[in-house]
């Protein structure tokens, strides 16, 4: 039963990196189409002249800056890492307790799954996130994200989050097991904390690339 625990602990937690990295690298991966959120005339290659947003109210500036930041083809992304975490979660926790997986069962958890985290839920937890944003400042930042500037940002943040997370699992999976059994074993000596060189976790970065 311990190592059974012990291998549903590490198991939840590769999934929820895993649906971290998916959930951050896929937001920011595509490269959404601002145009077609704002009815934008685009004039050149790279610049782009906003034509509606002033125009718009502040509760459709919220939803215009949360469906850029969030494309329907990504949050489909995202909904698939949550199911197969939800999926994962109960295959472990059915194995432990001789619990016989159905077709039906699975079925039912994702229809939950999929009433629950509905694009409306995404969007409300935007618009309270977004709520100390103005008008005029949303406009400027859908502005920016239609801007030359704005669309390279956009390309260049999944390699930042990517290498980020890649040396932050690398580092955790090392540093994390040797922390607790450190702590379990002797909870008042000071924690060890091997956490890797910037310079030497740049290098295993390019490796792994």
């Amino acid at each position: 039963m311990t190592q059974l625990c012990k291998s549903n602990t590490w198991l939840l937690l590769s999934i929820a990196l895993a649906l971290v990295v998916g959930y951050f690298v896929g937001s920011y991966c595509s490269k959404c189409d601002v145009n077609k959120v704002a009815s934008t005339e685009a004039i050149g290659a790279n610049s782009v002249v906003p034509s509606n947003f002033a125009s718009k109210s502040q509760e459709d500036l919220t939803s215009d800056l949360s469906a850029v930041m969030l494309p329907q083809d990504e949050y489909l992304k995202l909904m698939d890492a949550i199911e197969q975490t939800a999926l994962g979660l109960l295959n472990a926790q059915a194995q432990g307790q001789n619990f016989k997986v159905t077709p039906e069962v699975e079925d039912k958890l994702k229809g939950g799954i999929k009433q629950k985290y509905s694009r409306k839920y995404f969007t409300s937890i935007n618009a309270e996130t977004m709520k100390d944003l103005t008008k005029p400042e949303l406009v400027d930042i859908l502005n920016f994200y239609a801007s030359a500037s704005g669309m390279k940002i956009r390309e260049l943040t999944p390699k930042i989050i990517q290498e980020t997370m890649q040396v932050v699992q690398k580092d955790l999976s090392v540093w994390l097991p040797s922390t607790v059994t450190q702590l379990i074993k002797n909870p008042n000596a000071p924690l060890n904390q091997p956490v890797a060189k910037d310079e030497k976790a740049l290098e295993e970065v390019k490796k792994v690339n």
